[in-house]
Order: C-alpha cells, then sequence, then structure tokens
C-alpha cells in the first residue's frame, strides 16, 4: 500500500497534542515513516511599552521549550526515536501548512479534545485551527479523539460517490488490506421528514442509488481481498456515520474531503467537521 513517509504533528501543550503525538508516532513505526512536531507561538500585537516586558519574544517561545522537550520524550520513551520538534509564530494552521508543505508532508496528525456538554458552546464545531487545517491542506489529515487508539482492525469507509470519496476507497481498501481485510461501508440519505413527505419518489431514488454505490464498492473491496459489510442509512449525515461508528466498534473512520477553495472549502462544514466533531474513534480525512 502507498505508506505515509513525512507524518507532521501539530502540537500545543494540551492532553489531547500528546495522544496524537503517541498514535502518529505508532503509525510512522508501522508504516516506516519520518514524524516531526510543530508548535506555533502567538504573536504578540500589543504595546510592548504597556506591558513593561522587553525581551517578548523570549516570553512568547517561553512554553515552546518545555513541549519540545516532552514531545522528544514521548518519542523517545514510545518507540526510541529521535524527534525534530519546529517552533514557529504566527496564525496556527498558516504555519502548520506552511510547514506540511515545506517538508513535503503527506500526512497531518491532530489531536481533538474531548469536550463535555457544557463546553460544546465554547467548541465552536471543530474549533479554528482543526477546522482551517482541514479545510486548506493539501495532504491527508488525522484527527485524534483525545482519549482514543489508531488501530485500523475495522475500518468504516464513508462514501456519497464522489471525486473525493473515491481517494477515500482507494485509502481505505488499502489499510483494510495491509491490517485487516475488513471493512465496513456506509452511504447516508440527508433528507428531512419534510423531504420524504413531498418527494418520496426522488427518496426512493436516492436509496437505489445509494445501495448501488455501496454495492459497487464493496465488489471493489473485495476483489482486494477485504472482507465487507455495507449499510445504507438515511439522516443526518454525520450524527449517523458517528453513531454506526459507534455501534459497530469500528477502530476508524475514513472519508473524503471535498476540494473547495477558500472560505468555500471552510464551509465544506457540516458532514466532515460533525463527524470529527462526534466520532469516538479517530478520523481520517483523504484528500483527492
Amino acid at each position: 500500500m502507498e505508506r505515509y513517509q513525512k507524518i507532521l504533528v501539530a502540537l500545543d501543550g494540551s492532553s489531547a497534542c500528546y495522544n496524537a503525538l503517541r498514535q502518529a508516532i505508532k503509525l510512522a513505526s508501522e508504516q516506516k515513516g519520518a514524524i516531526t512536531g510543530i508548535y506555533v507561538a502567538p504573536r504578540f500585537l500589543g504595546d510592548l511599552d504597556l506591558t513593561g516586558i522587553r525581551d517578548i519574544e523570549a516570553v512568547i517561545k517561553g512554553p515552546a521549550e518545555g513541549i519540545a522537550a516532552k514531545a522528544q520524550a514521548i518519542a523517545k520513551e514510545e518507540r526510541g526515536l529521535t524527534m525534530r520538534v519546529i517552533t514557529e509564530q504566527g496564525e496556527p494552521h498558516e504555519r502548520i501548512l506552511d510547514m506540511a508543505e515545506a517538508e513535503g508532508c503527506d500526512l497531518i496528525v491532530l489531536g481533538s479534545k474531548d469536550y463535555s456538554a457544557v463546553e460544546k458552546g465554547a467548541k465552536q464545531m471543530l474549533g479554528r485551527t482543526l477546522t482551517r487545517v482541514i479545510g486548506y491542506s493539501r495532504c491527508d489529515v488525522l484527527v485524534v479523539p483525545e482519549n482514543a487508539s489508531i488501530r485500523w482492525g475495522s475500518i468504516l469507509l464513508a462514501t456519497d460517490g464522489s471525486l473525493y470519496s473515491q481517494a477515500a476507497t482507494q485509502k481505505a481498501i488499502a489499510f483494510a488490506k495491509a491490517y485487516s481485510e475488513r471493512l465496513k461501508v456506509v452511504a447516508v440519505i440527508n433528507t428531512s421528514d419534510e423531504f420524504m413527505t413531498i418527494a418520496p419518489k426522488i427518496q426512493d431514488e436516492m436509496v437505489k442509488n445509494a445501495q448501488k454505490l455501496v454495492s459497487d464498492t464493496a465488489k471493489t473491496a473485495k476483489e482486494a481481498g477485504c472482507e465487507v459489510e455495507t449499510f445504507v442509512k438515511e439522516g443526518d449525515t454525520a450524527q449517523v456515520i458517528a453513531e454506526l461508528a459507534r455501534q459497530e466498534g469500528v477502530d476508524a473512520i475514513i472519508m473524503g474531503s471535498h476540494g473547495r477553495t477558500g472560505i468555500r472549502r471552510l464551509l465544506m462544514g457540516s458532514v466532515t467537521e460533525g463527524v470529527i466533531n462526534l466520532s469516538p474513534c479517530p478520523v481520517l480525512v483523504v484528500k483527492a
């Protein structure tokens, strides 16, 4: 299978980022790839005369040394690796994406915090950095929930038949073939009660199309030697995918990302972001 040769892990000092780092190290070891960490310190935009601080650069970059040291200790502890950690300043998503491109990375790994119901309002979906990295990245992005581990024993592929889903299908089959030969495929028909009432014939056609889609995908996966189970579901797409992942106890979700430009790419928004927001397991977002 095509392997991830260069993996970039975003670090911010949180427990979620260190768990994501541990999982990325494991993946890099399995795939014989290299791993780099990046910490982005914020720029100071205030008035230095008002703060009384003369060496503002040292204050801003102060946490970087501790974060880098901890990340390097984790790499040594987990797999005996020597890991490079780069410190940048600026807008986090811009620096992460610039570094991924400059280093020729083929995967960015991000940790996702486990927010309680009280905190969900503040979460604002995935948060600014995570949303923008996923939206603008040219390479695949793996998002790891705070308490999750990366395993590929059972994979759920979410597909809608688009070009981006086709890229995700190829990746999911490759992972399934390499790790477990077990793949679950789901297509979700996102229709409201009102839509189903006024357009039942269209809904029936959508169901048939979805059934054909998962059947064709299953055929391709079986030809590659995978054991496949298919699902056609109705409802809110993100909720259905995440709930199915939970019910089936899958280890990872793989899905494609719509390739839009500018602000439209950030509004890809609902499905990919929603799945990551709700998923109990890591989500691999594949870019076409």
